[in-house]
């Protein structure tokens, strides 16, 4: 008879090849929890993983998981996602999740800032808790007995509750580029920057009563100069600004009526966004580092004594670094900072001591930023 040759066999269904999961904690702030965290993967036993250290779980099939992080202290909360979702583990490759946690003392503050489209947004210091005021405006600033803001909107300094109701335009001046409102420690007086001549670059100084009465001009006669970023010292005795009367841009102080002007900074090739420490003894403010014919648009933030002295670098990282603000206490900074790109600066907030450590992100793809 005929004979034939016999078929291999069907061959066996290959398993997925299995995935492994690093998970690592940064912990950063005031009062950290010492007895760490627990991480729970699929439900079942949790794992114990420390503040700042990280753990491996080997073995997993591909496919999506569900992980939950617990015992993250009142005072503390993760900045960078969820404490519970779900993630993706890959077949024959390590998957990450990394775990940002910022601790700050009990009731810590808010956090006022507006967004690209002007939407004025508010967080609590940890990041968390975000509410949308419904406001349309520039930089917010907040009355000291935290009952009053006032903002810049459409060319006109307003002033509304600090929930953003009963909003009142001041100054009903369109087209003089009025902005920049910083308030006198006592709420009764509001300092801002206006463009005294239309369609022209050239700033001055204006003070008036919060109810928009009393409008004096602190830097009059002088048509040539650009006077503005201002902000008003915790004392009230100073108001702290930008002006190129010297040069591109350095910072200046002077008396609230506009007289004993003093220079603080010299050399730079643009200082400004200046904002005063609580105690009244430092500022914040932002230096541009390259022009503009060299590809430069990186912006760091520099700390400096009231009197010009202890001049120093926070921030190095060749970002586009802008306006910053102090925390009540004087121990944190939170500012608005972008990557370098061709296209439109995406700002976000971050958060770091005063002396420039413990950096975390506060916000993700909001555009966020004049921190108050």
């Amino acid at each position: 008879g005929c004979g034939s040759e016999a078929s291999d066999p069907p061959s066996a269904p290959v398993p997925p090849s299995s995935g492994e999961l690093l998970v690592s904690a940064r912990t950063v702030g005031d009062q950290l929890d010492s007895n760490g965290y627990t991480f729970v993967l699929n439900g079942a036993s949790g794992v114990a993983l420390s503040i700042n250290d990280e753990i491996r779980i080997s073995d997993l099939t591909p496919g999506t998981h569900s992980f939950d992080v617990g015992g993250i202290a009142s005072n503390c909360r993760r900045t960078n996602g969820p404490t519970l979702g779900s993630l993706a583990i890959q077949g024959d490759a390590v998957t990450r999740l990394d775990l940002e946690v910022f601790c700050l003392l009990p009731d810590p503050g808010r956090i006022f800032y507006t967004t690209l489209i002007g939407s004025v947004h508010v967080i609590d210091a940890l990041g968390g808790n975000r509410q949308v005021l419904g406001v349309l405006a520039d930089k917010v600033e907040v009355t000291g007995d935290q009952d009053r803001i006032v903002y810049n909107w459409d060319d006109d300094i307003w002033v509304a509750d600090a929930d953003g109701s009963n909003p009142t335009n001041l100054t009903n001046a369109p087209n003089r580029g009025e902005s920049r409102p910083t308030w006198s420690p006592d709420g009764q007086r509001i300092a801002y920057k206006r463009n005294e001549v239309i369609q022209n670059s050239e700033f001055d100084i204006y003070v008036m009563n919060a109810d928009g009465s009393g409008v004096t001009n602190l830097t009059p006669n002088t048509p040539e100069w650009t006077d503005g970023e201002l902000d008003w010292s915790p004392d009230g005795t100073r108001i702290a600004f930008r002006s190129h009367r010297s040069s591109a841009g350095d910072l200046w102080t002077m008396a609230p009526d506009g007289s004993q002007l003093a220079q603080l900074t010299t050399g730079g090739l643009i200082d400004t966004n200046p904002r005063w420490s609580p105690d009244g003894q430092r500022l914040v403010f932002t230096r541009f580092m390259r022009p503009l014919d060299e590809g430069g648009t990186d912006f760091e933030l520099f700390v400096i004594n009231a009197d010009g002295t202890g001049l120093r670098q926070l921030t190095s990282d060749g970002r586009r670094t802008s306006e910053a603000d102090w925390s009540p206490d004087g121990r944190w900074i939170v500012f608005s900072s972008a990557e370098l790109s061709a296209g439109a600066p995406q700002f976000d907030l971050f958060v770091m001591r005063s002396d420039g450590t413990d950096r975390l992100q506060l916000t993700f793809g909001e555009r966020a930023g004049l921190p108050s």
